[in-house]
């Protein structure tokens, strides 16, 4: 990205702290230790945590505590508190990690200026979106940083589906290379709709370059279709939305099963209103979604052959045996040869996108912890209702308005606290 050092500050604004220890007493002797050398030296923060880090990050013992802070005063509160209060500190009782899930977030969730702080102050992050730019720059007419962060390009860009969905995949592979800087590296990926194609990358399905041939023909495709059509999320159940759509076959799709009673349609916009109506008089809720194309739907029908084309020209790969991959088109975990072809990525342009029987495929195949790979949890609420109530645990990357690394680092602290490790190269 030409031209953009200038805006690079290099000072990241929070780190983490991490201790363990044998029992409850160990750690608050550990932590009474720690206090007496950070108050007595001149030293950083960032050396603070490295240090912390080095010596905590891969311990396999069960007493933990893990907090976030922005300077040393705040170090040496948490370090204080860790001597006083019992409940800041847990114990891991489990005999093994838990199998932690990555979800990587779908069209919808951007917003101007999504993972700035990061790309300013994340060498891993900034170097990722600069991979990401050079693969996908042979297909936008603007520079990722134009189309993310430049103040009077990004709220405009970001309105065409070919530039939010680019801006998008960059992000969260981004925030795929900051996790794994951390050392945390996920037992499973789904991703929904769009999300999927990163996971696909993250997995090893196909490569960054193809990846991004792949997003940019079906975003352009997108953007090509002169009907915009509408979106439309049904409070009701898969059953119920599909008898209701069925007079209009030929205009409209069921789009996404997010959950029980949580289903979006799509498709011709009188068509989706007629539909809405009709269910409105049966007291069934329903609520229109501002979104720049029906995707899932038949308006995409006269684009697939030529995404098909293009995808029989990439290079697929089985993923990567140490991930279960779960397919969104299917809600399975993937067979060997499902997801290295054109048809699988013809049928994820247009088929149902089926969330919530993804998440029970994770949650059958034993995953207890879910990270979302995104600009915002959109995914985090919709996964708890899917699965049975105190299930899992649900930590977001980013959130719209909030300081980037006070969100990643919490919930790098929460991992750590259950057992998951974290480091840092």
């Amino acid at each position: 990205m030409e031209n953009e050092l200038d805006h690079l500050t290099g000072q990241r604004p929070f780190h983490l702290l991490t201790l363990a220890a044998d029992s409850k007493a160990g750690l608050r002797e550990a932590a009474r230790q720690r206090y007496q050398q950070i108050s007595q030296n001149n030293t950083t923060l960032a050396a603070v945590s490295q240090s912390l880090r080095r010596e905590n990050g891969r311990s396999s013992a069960p007493w933990r505590a893990a907090a976030v802070a922005a300077d040393p005063a705040e170090a040496l509160a948490h370090l204080e508190a860790w001597q006083q209060q019992d409940a800041l500190l847990w114990q891991i009782t489990a005999p093994a990690p838990p199998r932690l899930a990555f979800l990587f977030t779908g069209h919808g969730a951007q917003y101007a200026g999504m993972g700035h702080n990061l790309y300013q102050t994340a060498p891993v992050f900034r170097q990722a979106m600069e991979e990401c730019e050079k693969a996908l720059r042979p297909f936008l007419n603007h520079s990722l940083y134009d189309i993310l962060y430049h103040p009077d390009h990004a709220p405009r860009l970001l309105n065409s589906m070919t530039h939010a969905q680019a801006a998008l995949f960059a992000l969260a592979y981004g925030l795929t290379r900051v996790w794994h800087s951390l050392g945390v590296q996920p037992a499973a990926v789904m991703g929904h709709s769009l999300g999927e194609y990163v996971a696909a990358a993250v997995a090893g399905v196909f490569s960054l370059t193809d990846a991004a041939r792949l997003i940019a023909t079906r975003s352009r495709l997108m953007d090509a279709i002169t009907e915009t059509g509408q979106m439309a999320v049904i409070f009701a159940e898969e059953a119920l939305v599909a008898q209701a759509i069925a007079p209009f076959a030929d205009e409209v799709a069921i789009a996404v099963i997010n959950g029980e009673a949580n289903v979006v349609i799509s498709g011709r916009e009188t068509a989706v209103q007629t539909i809405l109506d009709r269910l409105k008089k049966e007291r069934v809720r329903s609520r229109r979604l501002d979104v720049a194309q029906a995707a899932h739907s038949p308006l995409l029908d006269p684009v697939l052959s030529e995404f098909e084309a293009v995808a029989a020209t990439i290079q697929y790969h089985d993923p990567d045996p140490r991930l279960t991959y779960i397919s969104t088109v299917t809600g399975r975990p993937v067979a060997p040869g499902e997801v290295t072809n054109a048809v699988y990525w013809r049928r994820h342009l247009r088929q149902p996108v089926r969330f919530a029987d993804a998440m029970q495929s994770l949650y059958a195949t034993g995953h207890t912890h879910f990270l979302e790979i995104g600009p915002q949890p959109t995914l985090l609420g919709m996964g708890k209702r899917c699965l049975p109530a105190d299930v899992g645990h649900w930590l977001p990357s980013l959130e719209k308005d909030k300081e980037n690394w006070q969100v990643l680092l919490d919930s790098a602290a929460t991992l750590y606290c259950q057992g998951i490790a974290i480091t840092e190269s």
